[in-house]
């Protein structure tokens, strides 16, 4: 099973995509969500998800900073 964390800095977004969305139907355990890139970047580096879903625009790390962080 892959694992999957959410970064969004919208509750109603997060609350959606995890009520929403059968993850173990697809194979898929969320493991975390985080509501900004700073928090997001923590968390994915504790947890090591196989998957990371993540809004673009978020107060003080964006979504395409979090993710070049994660690259890097």
């Amino acid at each position: 099973m892959k694992t999957l964390v959410i970064v969004d800095d919208e509750p109603s977004v997060i609350n959606g995509l995890r009520t929403y969305v059968d993850w173990a139907g697809h194979g898929i355990e969320l493991i975390g969500t985080a509501d900004d890139g700073d928090t997001g970047l923590a968390l994915i580096s504790e947890l090591r998800p196989d998957i990371v879903l993540t809004d673009v625009q978020m107060p003080a790390m964006d979504g395409i900073a979090m993710a070049a962080e994660v690259r890097a």
